[in-house]
């Protein structure tokens, strides 16, 4: 089956870029396929956080602690919710707030800000989440922090969005973040997370543990071990059935 879905891949990749497969010249291909590459009928189909706009206050590359902190602020519940002023404090509601209601609600400024956050809501202003008010509350992007919430597809240390699936009105939005630089845009047919699990099965080279069933048995070598080449088959079939979906979903848009 791993050359099954190297054929594939190396079809789809020629209709996306000359609009006609020449299976001639396919058959002499050898060389792996690069997941990363593979290209989208799609315009703009994801938009992901720029990871490189992050800053911390050492000037240092963020840990991937700080990268989870920081986009642990959008989630339903936002951890600033717990450091609000004793002054503003009603009734105890305030625990379970998101970040774009916290700051409808209450005033406050950065220096109000615990030091642990202060350098995440820092980057949230460059990002162009939230921003200061005339008189230096700080407040919600509500439309783009609405889009995060809703749209946005967080993993551990990143974040992004299918951009074809959001409306026109979304779309201004997001390309304001693009242009921002807050944002970089992705046309390849499988997002980040995609990626990684396809090298995962199949190769080795972002993690040291992958499964590597496309050397193992790319040149339709077996094994003795009949349970491990069950598990191995369903694993290539999974690969297999979600790169069919992912293929069938760009052909929806393509051809409406």
């Amino acid at each position: 089956m791993c050359v099954e879905l190297e054929k594939v891949f190396r079809q789809f990749r020629a209709f996306v870029e000359q609009k006609h497969i020449c299976h001639k010249y396919l058959s002499n291909e050898s060389s792996p396929v690069d997941y990363q590459k593979i290209p989208s009928l799609i315009p703009k189909k994801y938009c992901f956080l720029n990871i490189d706009k992050y800053h911390t206050r050492s000037n240092k590359t963020p840990t991937k602690d700080q990268l989870r902190q920081f986009l642990s602020f959008f989630i339903e519940y936002s951890q600033l919710a717990y450091h609000i002023p004793e002054n503003q404090k009603e009734n105890g509601y305030f625990e379970h707030l998101s970040l774009d209601a916290i700051l409808t609600n209450f005033n406050l400024k950065l220096e109000d800000i615990p030091d642990k956050y202060k350098n995440d809501i820092e980057n949230c202003l460059d990002y162009g989440f939230i921003f200061e008010d005339n008189s230096g509350f700080i407040r919600p992007k509500t439309d783009v922090l609405n889009i995060l919430k809703n749209k946005g597809v967080f993993s551990k240390h990143d974040v992004y969005i299918d951009y074809y699936k959001c409306s026109d009105i979304e779309k201004k939005t997001i390309d304001q973040l693009i242009d921002n630089n807050s944002f970089l845009v992705s046309e390849s047919l499988l997002n980040n997370n995609e990626q990684m699990y396809f090298d995962y099965i199949l190769k080795k080279n972002l993690f040291t543990d992958g499964l590597n069933l496309r050397n193992k048995y790319l040149h339709g070598m077996s094994f003795q071990d009949s349970k491990q080449n069950k598990i191995d088959y369903l694993c290539l079939l999974s690969t297999m059935i979600l790169l069919t979906f992912k293929i069938d979903e760009e052909f929806k848009h393509y051809f409406p």
